[in-house]
């Protein structure tokens, strides 16, 4: 029996708003929105870890250990 692939796609947006020009308010900080590809859900977060999470809906996130990962700095 040959193996199964499952593929689970996520895009990411990332935005940060600064006031034109500078002021005394606290600037943003930045937001997100990450969205399921196959699904077309999507969620908007502040913080990391509501991505993450939102990716465990879909990917079983503990499943992976470092090297499932590709490295992207140089040995």
């Amino acid at each position: 029996m040959s193996p199964q692939t499952t593929v689970a796609s996520f895009v990411l947006r990332f935005v940060h708003e600064t006031t034109d020009p500078p002021t005394d308010l606290p600037q943003s900080d930045w937001r997100g929105v990450i969205k399921h590809v196959q699904t077309n859900d999507e969620q908007h977060f502040t913080r990391l870890e509501d991505a993450l999470a939102f990716m465990a809906r879909f990917v079983n996130l503990d499943e992976l250990d470092d090297s499932d990962i590709p490295s992207t700095h140089p040995h």
